[in-house]
């Protein structure tokens, strides 16, 4: 009974004052003396596997912040046993671990997520739906380190304001912390408590009040890409070529990123997977282009942990033909917007022509446009049109792949051949969705 009148009396009031420093943190995992002026917290309440119940190891978070980065602390007391500091994977936390969530927007719908683990592991995801989709393909700039004792562990976290999209003006930041402890069957607790009946929730976080980051230029990054190949069997192709790639932050909550001749090779590569059906294999998008704003792209398929319908696979853009050639990209440009309950998205990509084992794969031009607003709670109203026009010269082939999932929740859809010729073909998806929840 008391455990259950301590979950009603914290749930949905949490509010933590942002304390500004002008002495950063070291980001080496120790708490030092610099942290006893910042805002902490304590009081972690158990979603499993006793809700309700205050966390069985002590924990405290700590946050504050200056004019270019946020810093959070953790400290967790491991009771009688060293920290669990299992190593995997990045994205894949096991053990002893620690999470923090922003929403940045104050929106109670999407959220940022940073989680590291007892050995150090890293992992960050962006969060829509009000907690009912987490991408984990975003790669975040952000820094973090852990210190290990024989009964606790420490860990820092700071992350540049740079690396977040924000409200413009916003003082009040949605934000929870969380932690897991493989103890008693594995206790998973956080700081603004989370109903076991409704699961993960944004809207139930609490408040981070005053944060004030130092209101930013047009922040302008170009990555200059220079490229050469030899091919013996096509002389023609023996020649080094230029690119770039540029992203421009027009404003916190806005981004225009452009791309020529892009270079994936630092991104992580695809597992094998074998294919003997007709159907193509999906795989994580990890091209930096394409996942900077993808969660405009996606459209919900609605209830709790569905995933998003997949009307817009942006893989097909720059893909690899079955002999395992890669269809290279000329250029692509995107714009992303969010202003309180609108998002919008522009995407047009040109992929070059490209010959390969069995055939031969023409010029395409992409293009697709997103928009969709936000109502009620977690409501959303959205529209996406997406186009591919294939240019072929004189070769000429008829084909459509395209494929529609149904579900109760997308309203309407339109898909079309809009029209073919001896020189090209072009096709185009129409869909409007509408999600309540």
């Amino acid at each position: 009974m008391l455990s259950f009148l301590i979950f009603i009396f914290l749930y949905g009031s949490q509010a933590l004052d942002a304390v500004y420093t002008i002495t950063p943190p070291d980001i080496d995992g120790r708490i030092e003396e610099v942290w006893a002026e910042a805002s902490w917290v304590d009081n972690f309440v158990d979603m499993y596997p006793r809700e309700g119940e205050l966390l069985s190891e002590p924990t405290r978070a700590y946050v504050m912040f200056d004019d270019e980065n946020l810093y959070v602390a953790f400290r967790c007391a491991t009771k009688g046993r060293s920290p669990d500091a299992r190593v995997t994977t990045r994205d894949w936390l096991d053990g002893d671990r620690v999470y923090l969530y922003l929403d940045t927007f104050g929106d109670r719908r999407t959220a940022y997520l940073f989680g590291v683990s007892a050995a150090g592991v890293e992992a960050d995801a962006i969060i829509s739906g009000d907690g009912s989709s987490q991408d984990f393909s975003y790669d975040l700039v952000w820094y973090s380190s852990v210190y290990r004792e024989d009964s606790a562990y420490t860990v820092e976290i700071k992350i540049p304001f740079r690396a977040l999209r924000y409200k413009d003006g916003l003082d009040e930041w949605g934000i929870n912390f969380r932690r897991y402890s493989p103890v008693k069957g594995g206790e998973d607790a956080y700081w603004a408590p989370m109903s076991r009946n409704e699961g993960f929730r944004v809207s139930r976080f609490g408040k981070l009040v005053g944060i004030r980051p130092k209101v930013r230029g047009r922040y302008l990054e170009i990555y200059p890409v220079f490229l050469a190949q030899t091919d013996l069997a096509r002389s023609e192709e023996d020649r080094p070529r230029l690119g770039v790639d540029l992203s421009w932050s027009l404003s916190p909550s806005s981004r225009f990123q452009f791309t020529w001749h892009p270079d994936f090779a630092q991104v992580e590569a695809d597992p094998y997977r074998l294919n003997i059906s007709k159907y193509e294999l999906y795989f994580p998008e990890k091209r930096p282009f394409f996942t900077e704003g993808a969660d405009i792209f996606k459209v919900a398929a609605g209830g709790r942990g569905g995933r998003p319908l997949m009307l817009f696979y942006s893989r097909r853009i720059g893909k690899k033909l079955p002999d395992g050639t890669e269809v290279p990209i000329r250029f692509g440009s995107k714009f992303t917007f969010k202003s309180g309950s609108w998002e919008s998205g522009f995407l047009v990509a040109n992929t070059r022509r490209t010959y390969w084992l069995y055939g031969m794969e023409p010029t395409s031009l992409f293009t697709v446009f997103r928009l969709k607003r936000s109502f009620l709670r977690n409501s959303t109203l959205g529209f996406l049109y997406e186009a591919k026009e294939e240019f072929w010269g004189n070769h000429f082939r008829l084909e459509d792949r395209s494929r529609m999932r149904p579900s109760p929740f997308l309203r309407s859809a339109y898909n079309s051949l809009y029209y073919t010729s001896e020189s090209h073909r072009y096709y185009r998806l129409l869909s409007s969705d509408l999600v309540l929840r």
